[in-house]
């Protein structure tokens, strides 16, 4: 009968050990999955500032191709004078 105690706690001890490490574990990749989100948000964010960066300059070079276009066509009419 005392062998089956022993052998009952050791089994009974050996439970809350894994338990111990699986709740561990549930943590760490708790804190890891949060972690990846923060930095998914970081790159979406950085992204779409780039996105506005492009926008803004592709705006930029449309406005100065139209500008130089209507200088050229000033040039040319003056050329042909």
């Amino acid at each position: 009968m005392c062998v089956c105690f022993l052998q009952n706690g050791n089994l009974e001890a050996r439970v809350a050990s894994l338990e111990a490490d699986l709740a561990s574990e549930r943590d760490q990749a708790k804190h890891m999955a949060e972690s990846k989100e923060k930095e998914i948000r970081f790159l979406r964010q950085q992204m779409a500032d780039q996105m506005k960066e492009y926008q803004d300059l592709l705006d930029i070079k449309v406005s100065l191709d139209l500008e130089i276009a209507a200088y050229r066509k000033l040039l040319e009419g003056e050329e042909e004078r």
